[in-house]
């Protein structure tokens, strides 16, 4: 368990510079629509910002993305085993979903307290409350990243063809649905749609832990699938 938490300490230490450099962009955009502000005297509530979640969410997806091939090479080279790292990386990927989840919530409360901006937490679920906040984008970027990490794995894995096959499946499956829609009166995008605002908690009274739920069930299941992958996959340079 002790050599576990060692590759996740260094692990998040891989990760430390480009969290700093991605907020460092954060708080620049910020303070440039301050001076905006300020200097066009925009501050009556005629104009809202809001969205900086869903950068976040992006960073992590990317962060998945990268998270397995260099990473994996260093700790088998170092006869670190596949079960050790496997953990170790989700530690990582979950601190680092969490820690953004806190300082996403903060910021986003303090740029409410200065500028008319509303969070993507506030838009979709009409709610300021700081725990159902920070819940929900916790739940969200672990998704994320477990998904991103999950992708990395299956093109690691697979072969030219099959990574051919998956870049352009989710066009075919679009494409499908549509055509199977335009046959069925316009209502498999409609029950698709449906279906997602319930899993978010959109659908008639609003609630963010129908959305977490959904979003912790998809991570572990993500995990679940990489464990899998991760068993016996090959070591490629």
């Amino acid at each position: 368990m002790n050599n576990i938490f060692k590759v996740s300490k260094y692990l998040l230490r891989d990760n430390r510079k480009a969290l700093i450099i991605f907020y460092a962009i954060i708080l620049t955009i910020v303070f440039m629509i301050l001076s905006s502000l300020s200097q066009f005297n925009t501050t009556d509530g005629n104009v809202s910002f809001g969205g900086f979640g869903f950068s976040s969410a992006i960073f992590l997806f990317i962060s998945g993305l990268n998270c397995f091939k260099a990473n994996f090479m260093f700790t088998q080279a170092n006869n670190i085993s596949r079960k050790r790292f496997y953990f170790a990386n989700i530690i990582t990927l979950i601190s680092l979903s969490l820690l953004m989840s806190l300082i996403d919530v903060i910021l986003s409360n303090i740029m409410q307290m200065v500028i008319p901006y509303r969070g993507v937490f506030e838009q979709l679920y009409k709610s300021k409350f700081f725990l159902d906040d920070f819940m929900w984008s916790f739940a969200l970027f672990s998704f994320v990243v477990s998904l991103g990490w999950l992708i990395t794995m299956l093109y690691y894995k697979a072969s030219k063809v099959i990574k051919i096959i998956i870049s352009i499946a989710p066009v075919f499956v679009v494409v499908l649905i549509s055509i199977i829609d335009d046959l069925t009166s316009m209502k498999v995008w409609r029950n698709i749609v449906l279906l997602i605002g319930r899993l978010l908690g959109l659908t008639n009274n609003l609630n963010s832990y129908t959305a977490v739920v959904s979003f912790f069930v998809g991570c572990i299941a993500f995990f679940s699938l990489i464990f899998l992958l991760i068993r016996k996959i090959p070591i490629k340079d």
